[in-house]
């Protein structure tokens, strides 16, 4: 019996035969979940697995009276050898028959199946009780499934499913021979559900309904490929065809590459795609003519194959996003691009990331996630120049739309937040008058009780029918918002008849929008406007259009038509719009260009957050939060520079968010000039403005920090948190002064946490004053929420009034530990050398030293003091970490503690390539905790092959994980694809010898007898094959599943030397 306890959190773990082979052994187990944990390998059996059970092999999982109901996560291992010989049984495969059941990341290797009906290598009979053919993301499904081998049956036999009913096959892959009588398919016998994303390339024999991907395909069938082999086995039978043998469902954007072969009376050559169709949908399908050998095909276009490895054929099948074409994959014919995820919860505080224009297409062709879910840009979206030639030339599929006159699907108590960081090229071509395809054209289509801000639209192209804006087409309700958003570009109506477009949005009932603008040329109808083409109840505040307008009924300047909508310092261009006149709305102003390109024209607009003017322009946004990442969980703001710091200090919407600094930072000698003085303003402000998020220093500092608010309380580099966490952070030589509440660090905490954290420099103020917190309280009687300080301390000397201490002036409801001051401090009264004042009660201080020498006193209400000498010696810090969190040493530090718990990742690239640590791309010469493990992935430029890692990590793997137990430095070195099939890192080339070359099925490599590893690489500079050598003088490696093309051999040596040669299968 596996481990685990068969629940979705904890799974049996299937980690060897044993494990596999009593999950079939007990029916009473096949509703749990399950999770495989290591490669199992039939192969080494010593009774093989082809004597198991008189001969018959395996015994499937599930069966007729009782059903595998559970889920199988293979996790991406491996089981191979799976042997099965029940010719007279149905249901066979790993699975029998799975019902209501999900099955994943399996890879099936060398199977050699044999039954009766309903066959294949993973499952036999996959089945729910619900029709799931519209929501192909239902939970019951298979997913990332691959099968290689032999399958044979009489009827209903696939490669990965024998019959597929009512559930989904979705990126999954068979590269097995499969043979039959009828219905018989490469991935897929018969099916009446989904087929997704997938492809097959083995062989298909059969006699009626035969396909390369499906034999009888009932349902639907979107973004596929076969490239086998397709025979009919004898008789006079139709049904046959390269991708499918009867068509009765939908097929959309699939192509069939496979040579047709047949016996028997007729010999047709028609069969390229579908045998037969009963009246079954075919959308943009292609077969390739040359491949093929057929000359015609139901539901799909020639091509020829040279035509199909050209980008412009398959443009209109959103190119880049589900597809992808390699001149080294598949000959060069497109293949399946890796399945979108995006990252995030969806949650308000982990929203889904929307990091480029694939993921912004992903939302648009995924109802499902429009409906109360939260988005977050991260990056500037430019989209290809394909675009054009998406969805049958109709561009970009606007997120929300309506379905019927009485039904619609609107983008939904959603959020998008822009980040303040653009689209740019959306292009939307609706040109006929279709009361659901045409109506509601924008980015997003149609919302209602949601809110878009911060977000730019670039040289947009949009046109429609009716409710057209390049932003929204119509905003339905009065619970939308709309806020920091713009758009540059073109929105045309397709006719003179049709009416309501806007620049931004086209058609509102009652929407609040704030802060945006329109410079858009808008064209084409009436009941246009430069902003809106139809304004309801509408509030509008602080916007403005300096756009084109074309003369017409009901189009003006800012809307076109209006019912009851209001305004509050908003304007138009009536130069650019020759419109002068807009209603006279109050609160809406016509103003010449050169008056809108003034501060003064906008009165009562905020030019120091919001807006900026310059070199005469019209108001711009200030694009505040343009940091790296996103502020989420798993993907924090990267804090790089002053500027990012001042950025948080600037824009309080960001105060909820988690940041990680990646550098030492500085602030610039005019720091004192700032705000007129008074320098610095901290982040968070009060009680009812606090810093509520998290920031990770990193090991880095925050040096010069200056502030000189004497009247101002809540002073520090943060000023007032509130359930916050600083860690990993020092502020060094800061220069603060305040009124109450001042720390270098932090003036104000409030549930907070502070660890590993110091300050140095000066600290000055009136009451609560400390060297690296002000104060540390409750906000009401009664609260017992606590602050927690550990492993910190400060230098910094203090002066104040009364509450006045090194570490911290005052402090209520606080657990400190592990901290110390050894910093000058004097004050008027309640004065201590650690802590000044403890005025009510919930203060525990244990192991907290401060330096009686330094500081001049003597005592303090928390902490213990210690002269110099002492403090200096670690036999004082009794029970700290100095394992891995401290250090001392009489050199570093004065002789005080530091810390000594992060390390460097130093990462050089060598020619053209990025590297990507963690996922991420942004800043690789950063700081870690030590111990930490990181993932770095090399990433070629187009033309660029990686050769490998040297250094502290020397590897020819693109993807390695570091392990910084101290600081580290490796480079990454790529060269251009030209050069790869010279050798490099050489030891002795001469003595290499490989033969034949170049090589068809085989290939010998001589004068290896020291050698430990055999790795060969495709000219991509992917791992195609890896093979452990044990002191042979000659490997002979079977090349014949390696595509034709150029590859190297790297042989590497137990000494860490290695060399490479050349091949070339043809």
């Amino acid at each position: 019996m596996p481990l685990g306890s068969g629940t979705e959190n904890a799974p049996y773990k299937i980690e060897n035969i044993a494990n596999l082979y009593w999950l079939g052994l007990n029916p009473d187990y096949w509703s749990a979940h399950y999770l495989q944990t290591a490669d199992v390998d039939f192969s080494t059996l010593n009774t093989p697995l082809s004597q198991w059970d008189e001969g018959k092999g395996w015994n499937p999982v599930g069966h007729e009276s009782q059903n595998f109901t559970g889920s199988y996560n293979g996790d991406g291992y491996a089981i191979n050898a799976l042997f099965i010989n029940r010719p007279e049984q149905n249901n066979i495969g790993l699975f029998g028959w799975a019902h209501n059941a999900t099955i994943s990341n399996v890879k099936l290797s060398n199977a050699d199946i044999t039954g009766k009906e309903r066959v294949a290598a993973l499952v036999g009979y996959f089945s729910c009780d619900q029709d799931y053919r519209d929501d192909p993301y239902s939970n019951y499904q298979v997913t990332h499934a691959s099968s290689t081998g032999t399958i044979n049956g009489d009827y209903i036999v696939g490669g990965l499913v024998g019959w597929l009913f009512n559930a989904t096959v979705i990126n999954s892959n068979s590269k097995c021979n499969v043979n039959g009588n009828e219905n018989v398919g490469g991935l897929v016998g018969n099916s009446n559900a989904n087929v997704y994303r997938s492809f097959s390339n083995g062989d298909v024999a059969g006699i009626k309904r035969v396909g390369g991907l499906c034999g009888d395909a009932g349902g639907k069938i979107i973004n596929a490929y076969s490239t086998g082999k397709v025979t009919r086995k004898s008789g006079s039978e139709t049904s046959f065809g390269s991708f499918v043998g009867a068509a009765v469902g939908e097929i959309e954007n699939c192509y069939a590459a496979g040579k047709v072969a047949y016996t028997g009376a007729t010999n047709p050559h028609d069969k390229g795609f579908a045998g037969e169709s009963f009246s079954a949908d075919f959308v943009n399908n292609i077969f390739v003519s040359d491949l093929t050998g057929q000359t015609a095909a139901l539901g799909a276009e020639p091509k020829t194959a040279a035509e199909l490895r050209l980008e412009k054929t398959i443009a209109h099948w959103a190119l880049h996003l589900d597809w992808t074409i390699n001149d080294h994959i598949n000959s060069g014919l497109p293949t399946i691009k890796d399945e979108v995820v995006l990252v995030g919860a969806g949650t308000k505080e982990d929203p889904y990331l929307i990091r480029n224009w694939e993921e912004l297409y992903w939302l648009a062709n995924h109802e499902l996630f429009w409906f109360n879910k939260n988005y977050k840009q991260t990056a500037d979206i430019v989209f290809p120049e394909s675009i054009v030639f998406w969805n049958n030339a109709t561009g970009f599929k606007p997120i929300g739309h309506v379905v019927s006159l009485h039904e619609d699907t609107p983008f939904e108590r959603c959020s998008y937040n822009g980040g303040f960081y653009t689209i740019k090229n959306l292009y939307i071509n609706k040109q006929g008058n279709d009361f659901t395809e045409d109506r509601n054209v924008g980015l997003f289509g149609l919302i209602e009780q949601s809110e878009i801000k911060n977000l730019g639209l670039i040289e947009a192209n949009v046109t429609g029918y009716s409710n057209v804006g390049a932003l929204v087409g119509q905003g339905k309700g009065d619970a939308n918002s709309l806020s920091n958003c713009y758009a540059t570009g073109v929105v045309q109506l397709n006719s003179e008849s049709s009416n309501f477009a806007g620049g931004l949005i086209g058609n509102d009932e009652a929407s609040t929008i704030k802060n945006c603008y329109s410079t858009c040329a808008v064209r084409g109808g009436t009941m246009m406007g430069v902003f809106v083409g139809h304004a309801g109840s509408t509030k509008f505040e602080n916007c403005y259009a300096a756009g084109e307008v074309e003369d017409g009924s009901y189009n003006g300047g800012f809307y076109g038509y209006y019912s009851a909508p209001t305004f509050s310092s908003c304007f138009w261009d009536v130069s650019t719009s020759a419109q002068a006149d807009d209603n006279s709305h109050i609160g809406l102003t016509g103003k010449t260009t050169a008056q809108m390109k003034q501060a003064s024209s906008f009165a009562g607009w905020d030019f120091d957050l919001i807006w900026q003017i310059d070199n005469n322009e019209y108001p711009t946004h200030r694009r505040h939060g343009r940091f790296y990442g996103s502020g989420t969980v798993s993907d924090p703001y990267l804090i790089n520079s002053w500027e990012d710091l001042l950025k948080i200090s600037q824009s309080s919407t960001l105060w909820e968010s988690h940041f990680v600094q990646t550098t030492n930072i500085t602030f610039p000698d005019d720091i004192n000039n700032w705000n007129e003085g008074k320098g610095w303003m901290p982040i968070g402000k009060s009680y009812g403005l606090p810093f509520k998020g998290f920031y990770d220093g990193a090991g880095y500092v925050v040096e010069n920090l200056y502030i000189n608010q004497p009247d101002n309380d809540c002073v520090g580099l943060f000023g007032f948190t509130e359930a916050a966490t600083i860690q990993y952070l020092g502020a060094v030589n800061a220069n603060v002064t305040g009124k109450d509440g001042v720390g270098a660090l932090l003036g104000y905490g409030f549930r907070t946490k502070i660890d590993q954290c110091f300050s140095t420099g000066s600290v000055q103020g009136g009451n609560a004053v400390g060297g690296l917190v002000g104060a540390a309280s409750i906000m009401e009687a009664g609260q017992t929420w606590k602050s927690d300080f550990v492993n910190s301390y400060s230098f910094a000397s203090v002066n104040g009034n009364a509450m006045i201490g090194g570490f911290i002036g005052v402090a209520e409801m606080l657990n400190i530990s592990d901290c110390y001051s050894a910093g000058a401090v004097t004050g008027a009264e309640k004065v201590g050398g650690f802590m000044g004042d403890v005025p009510t009660f919930g203060v525990t201080a244990t192991k907290c030293y401060f330096d009686t020498e330094k500081s001049g006193q003597t005592a303090s209400v928390r902490g213990t003091g210690r002269n110099s000498a002492q403090m200096k010696t670690k036999a004082t810090y009794e029970n700290w970490n100095f394992t891995k969190v401290w250090s001392i040493d009489e050199d570093i530090n004065g002789g005080y503690p530091y810390f000594d718990n992060h390390v460097m990742l130093t990462i050089n690239v060598q020619g053209e390539g990025t590297v990507h640590h963690n996922q991420k791309q942004y800043f690789l010469n950063v700081s870690y905790l030590k111990g930490s493990s990181v993932n770095v992935s090399a990433v070629p430029a187009p033309g660029y092959v990686f050769d490998g890692w040297t250094g502290d990590v020397n590897s020819f793997n693109e993807n390695a994980q570091i392990k910084l137990d101290e600081s580290k430095t490796l480079t990454a070195t790529f060269s251009m694809l030209a050069n790869t099939i010279e050798a490099r890192f050489l030891v002795d080339k001469d003595n290499l010898k490989a033969f034949p070359n170049p090589c068809s099925d085989y290939m010998t490599i001589s004068n290896i007898d020291k050698a430990s590893m055999l790795v060969v690489y495709n000219v991509a500079g992917n791992k195609v094959m890896e093979k452990q050598l044990s002191g042979l003088d000659t490997k002979t490696i079977d090349t014949s599943n390696l595509d034709k093309g150029i590859y190297m051999v790297l042989i590497q040596y137990a000494d860490k030397k290695s060399e490479t040669l050349r091949f070339v299968k043809k």
